[in-house]
């Protein structure tokens, strides 16, 4: 690790950021387990008795949308700065993204950022530096909220910058900063810009450092005609060359977005973003592209669980010819488990052979070696080599309700299961052995059982041959107060970390890359969230569909919603296609999607089923014959 904390209270989890101060490292609590940003400054830079007399001020601001300085600690280079984690990043960030925010969710940030503005404004304290690579974001249920981060800081360094001759970031600056002047006023310039950055899509003035300054001091704004008057009103007031024809106070500025957010003009813009119909051409919208699958089987039960074998797994590139495929349901009585042969040249599968079972089927997990079948009361094992005359082997009874995880090597698997006559559920870990004789146990125990509470236990996934991550719900009255815990365990059952997610889960899977976590809300329909765990980070993308499941590619994720529309996104949250829903004859109707699994790196198995007709369809999918922004 770049730096090293001499008797730390923190353990380094990793670098998130390197900004002009230094670099920002997340790191969690020894004791607590509560994350925080460690901000490394360099004692050379940032003089003592000028960053102490800075401290000062840092240390008295408490706000919520103000990143506190909760403490200082010392290590041989320089000073760290223990703050507030932001597990969403800075506003830069999010404005990068090709799924940037709409008018709405802007004005609401605007709000919060001046909110932090008024708190710090009315202690006597400018921040000297605001710009989006300095507005941090945290997660809430609908939406982020902003905190100002480096106050204190941000004017230390401008003070400093100016003794060798560099103002700053000039394209957020003021006109009266170029002259070594600065007031609240100057603040509230910036959020002007900002807002105009994020409401028209570019800055209002743009060119290299002295162009800059020629155009914040002399040309006017120049705002498009079609924004509404009270959002140009606005921007008008808040970049004025003068400080004093500016908003009188950051309060003054807040109230005027407030009140035009609910104006009869404005609320048709809330949803819309900067590349919208309003301005033209969406550049981003890409073609549609109509339903076609390579090949359409009929189906008389609905498949509750689809997945293709492992050694067509997310990594791997060249594929053998024919890959198995599993499928799973049924009804009331009985629940058939199918396995077919797909051949990955023709995309054609063929049923190979079926198992019924007496109980509903939950889950399959799969490895190159067989998969694992979990149903209402046992786990069975069915190895590769008995899928000509398939039987599967009963690994353990279930007496109460189980979900379980299979580790990606097969070498172990988790449990959690509920305990008969009571609200808790026991986490247990178990050693698998593929090969093991018919009279012996193939699960051993391993590590210890950890306890919880089985009815928030909604998601368990391994991340790695020593990990995995446990989600459970914390319900609240309302859904601010609602969440989820993410909790780290190794193999042997010894926690290793936990957040707080304020948001619920329902639906989780793994991705390609390596601790990162795919999920849908439950609150928050139109949107992925990617969930990084090492080091902690959100990303929320928001979609045109409201996703009901997700499957995991090498370049990225297909989402669908219930009818079978279709989306791909990359692991930057760029948009790559569009797929329309299946048609049947040409003629709509009312088949919902039930199962997803995707093969190779182009290729996906879609089930549906209809519940009038009591039928459905199997589809396979070529990725490749499209028009998609995706080179295969």
């Amino acid at each position: 690790m770049a730096i090293e904390l001499k008797r730390s209270k923190y353990r380094l989890l990793g670098l998130v950021g390197q900004g002009q101060f230094g670099k920002v490292f997340c790191a969690i609590h020894r004791k607590t387990g509560h994350l925080a940003a460690l901000k490394n400054l360099d004692h050379q830079r940032f003089p003592t008795h000028k960053f102490l007399r800075e401290l000062r001020f840092l240390l008295s601001l408490q706000h919520p949308n103000i990143v506190t300085c909760q403490a200082l600690e010392h290590t041989r280079t320089g000073r760290c700065l223990i703050l507030d984690y932001c597990e969403g990043g800075t506003l830069r960030g999010l404005m990068d993204r090709e799924t940037s925010l709409n008018c709405g969710e802007s004005l609401n940030l605007m709000v919060d950022i001046l909110a932090g503005l008024a708190h710090a404004h009315g202690r006597g304290i400018v921040h000297c530096d605001i710009k989006p690579e300095n507005i941090m974001l945290s997660l809430q249920p609908s939406g982020w909220l902003a905190k100002i981060s480096d106050f204190g800081i941000a004017k230390l360094s401008q003070e400093l910058a100016q003794e060798g001759g560099n103002t700053g970031s000039p394209a957020y600056m003021a006109p009266e900063r170029f002259y070594g002047q600065y007031s609240e006023a100057s603040d509230l310039y910036a959020v002007g810009v900002m807002l105009f950055e994020l409401l028209i899509g570019d800055r209002p003035f743009s060119g290299s450092p002295t162009e800059l300054m020629s155009a914040h001091l002399n040309h006017l704004v120049k705002i498009p005609g079609e924004l509404p008057q009270a959002l140009q009103a606005i921007l008008l007031t808040a970049l004025q060359k003068l400080p004093a024809r500016r908003f009188r106070s950051a309060l003054e500025m807040q109230q005027a977005i407030i009140a035009a957010s609910t104006d009869s003009e404005v609320l048709p813009w809330l949803k819309h973003k900067p590349h919208s119909p309003f301005h033209g051409t969406d550049p981003l919208v890409l073609p549609l592209n109509p339903f076609q699958s390579c090949q359409q089987k009929h189906l008389t039960r609905p498949i509750h669980h689809l997945g293709i074998n492992k050694s067509a797994g997310l990594n791997r590139q060249a594929l053998t010819d024919q890959e198995q495929v599993y499928y799973a349901g049924g009804g009331s009585k009985d629940w058939h488990f199918t396995i077919a042969h797909l051949d990955c040249t023709l995309l054609q599968f063929e049923p190979m052979t079926s198992l019924i079972f007496r109980e509903p089927i939950h889950q399959i997990l799969l490895d190159p070696r067989g998969c694992l079948i979990v149903t209402q009361r046992a786990i069975y094992l069915l190895p590769t080599d008995a899928m000509e005359a398939p039987k599967s082997r009963l690994l353990t009874q279930l007496h109460t309700k189980c979900i379980a995880s299979l580790e990606p090597r097969g070498a172990w698997i988790a449990t959690v299961c509920a305990e008969p006559s009571s609200l808790t559920a026991q986490l247990k870990f178990w050693q698998l052995n593929w090969q093991a004789p018919p009279h012996t146990d193939p699960l051993k125990p391993i590590g210890n059982s950890v306890s919880r509470h089985w009815l928030s236990t909604s998601s368990l996934l391994p991340l790695d041959s020593r990990y995995l991550v446990l989600i459970t719900e914390q319900q609240a009255g309302s859904a601010h107060k609602s969440g989820s815990w993410i909790e780290v365990f190794t193999r042997r059952g010894q926690a290793t970390g936990c957040w707080k997610l304020p948001v619920l889960i329902q639906y989780l899977i793994n991705s390609s890359v390596p601790y990162r976590l795919a999920a849908l809300e439950k609150n928050n329909p139109a949107s992925l969230l990617l969930i990084d765990l090492k080091p902690y980070r959100l990303q929320r993308i928001s979609l045109e569909i409201q996703p009901v499941l997700i499957a995991a590619m090498p370049w990225g994720y297909v989402l669908t919603d219930i009818v079978g529309r279709i989306v791909l996104i990359d692991e930057e949250g760029r948009q790559l296609g569009r797929i329309d829903q299946a048609k049947t004859a040409a003629v709509e109707t009312d088949q919902v999607v039930t199962a997803i699994a995707p093969f190779a790196n182009y290729g996906i198995v879609l089930a549906t089923w209809e519940d009038i007709r009591m039928r459905g369809f199997l589809y396979t999918i070529d990725l490749r014959l499209l028009d998609i922004d995706l080179v295969f």
